[in-house]
């Protein structure tokens, strides 16, 4: 069912998704965009569409949590 774009393996674990990865961190200034919390390793790039669903790794679709608040 691959549509094309990043395949699973590269976007969870591939160069390219580390880079973007760490371009949403620092465009966030490495701070969870729901409750404040700052650094640590605990920080998540979360999909706001989740990526299953609509295979978009735009940065207008990205945002850093932390570990907290992405569980929620």
């Amino acid at each position: 069912m691959w549509k094309g774009g990043f395949s699973r393996r590269t976007y969870r674990n591939g160069k390219e998704w580390e880079e973007l990865r760490l371009a949403i961190l620092i465009r966030d200034n490495y701070m969870c965009q729901e409750c404040g919390r700052k650094g640590g390793t605990e920080l998540h790039v979360h999909h706001i569409k989740p990526w299953r669903e609509s295979m978009n790794n735009e940065k207008s679709n990205l945002l850093t949590l932390c570990q907290y608040c992405h569980k929620d």
